[in-house]
């Protein structure tokens, strides 16, 4: 499989954005070892330039992952699905092997780290003192390692992938059910696991929108860093609570199939590519939440952090956050909250 056109390219591709991660680590950690920010020395001036050239080189590294990561949702998703035994969709091309999964959490957690140092690169860059450079700048180690064992772990993930060896994909969750059964899975007031879900859901939306609301009032600079990372913890639980009924409950009427509840096919285009939507407004809310925080952490460090700034990003959250939990619905209210029976 590693003769794959698309195999071979992203995995180049990878081994390629290697390179100027480990020099970014190398003038990394040059600068840690000689930073005296209260200092106007040639070396101070010399150092505060490569960690210009790192952040710079940081973010094109990291635009170049998020293409790369859609690229592989895009090859174990529509590409290798015809050319595996059994693999209907990526669950099928995951399953085929045991760092199927594995890469997937490798690839979600060496993004959340980059993004995060993107986050703090931002907030350093509005002060002429770099105040959280050094800090900052100690996520690079684990970036490094992250992208290091992502790119050895997907030469492994594609390597081993046979296509002539039967695959276990989604495909057993399409079997055919009694009418009753299909009619006791489209109803939502069924089972009582199921109402429990949904009012636990609704409930950590309503908390979550009620904080936002009374946030228009109050002027960011006086806003609670308890209040931030208690929605950050609650907006954690929110989407994993969302993805388990998406999963068990919401899919059947996105697909108008009670019988099939993979979430991949959310990324086919006969579905709108409606997963894409879906996985960019949890990501945005988490992503702004989390931004937030972080502003107000550094705000004392970084005084020139403008409203606009924090009202962007709220802007970002409340909108991700509303169209998170209206997109399943709306398919509920199409199908009049009915499949089958």
């Amino acid at each position: 499989m590693l003769a794959d056109p698309w195999v071979f390219v992203q995995l180049l591709t990878q081994g390629l954005l290697c390179l100027p991660l480990g020099l970014a680590l190398k003038q990394a950690w040059a600068v840690l070892r000689g930073w005296q920010p209260t200092t106007y020395t040639p070396e101070q001036l010399l150092l505060e330039q490569r960690g210009y050239f790192v952040s710079a080189s940081l973010e094109i590294v990291l635009a170049l992952e998020i293409l790369l990561l859609f690229v592989f949702l895009l090859t174990i998703n529509h590409h290798l699905v015809g050319t595996v035994k059994g693999a209907m969709c990526a669950t099928g091309i995951l399953n085929s092997n045991f760092f199927g999964y594995f890469i997937l959490s490798i690839k979600a957690i060496f993004i959340f780290f980059f993004v995060f140092f993107i986050m703090l690169s931002f907030f350093d860059k509005q002060s002429p003192e770099l105040p959280l450079t050094p800090f900052k700048y100690w996520l690079i180690f684990p970036i490094a390692l992250l992208a290091l064992l992502d790119w050895i772990v997907s030469i492994s993930f594609f390597q081993a992938i046979r296509p002539d060896i039967i695959t276990t994909c989604c495909s057993v969750n399409t079997l055919p059910v009694s009418e009753a059964d299909t009619s006791a899975g489209a109803n939502l007031w069924t089972g009582q696991t199921q109402v429990f879900w949904i009012i636990g859901w609704g409930v950590c939306f309503v908390i979550l929108l009620f904080t936002d609301v009374w946030a228009l009032y109050k002027p960011y600079r006086w806003s609670s860093k308890a209040l931030l990372a208690g929605k950050l913890v609650l907006n954690f639980i929110y989407i994993g609570i969302g993805l388990y009924l998406l999963k068990t409950y919401f899919v059947h009427y996105i697909y108008g199939l009670v019988t099939h509840d993979c979430l991949f096919d959310l990324f086919w285009y006969k579905y709108g590519l409606i997963g894409y939507v879906l996985l960019l407004c949890y990501v945005v809310q988490f992503l702004a939440l989390l931004f937030m925080l972080l502003l107000h952490n550094v705000r004392q460090k970084v005084a020139s952090l403008s409203t606009k700034t924090w009202q962007i990003a709220f802007f970002l959250q409340l909108t991700s956050l509303a169209g998170s939990f209206a997109i399943p619905w709306v398919y509920w209210i199409a199908w009049g909250g009915q499949l089958g029976g």
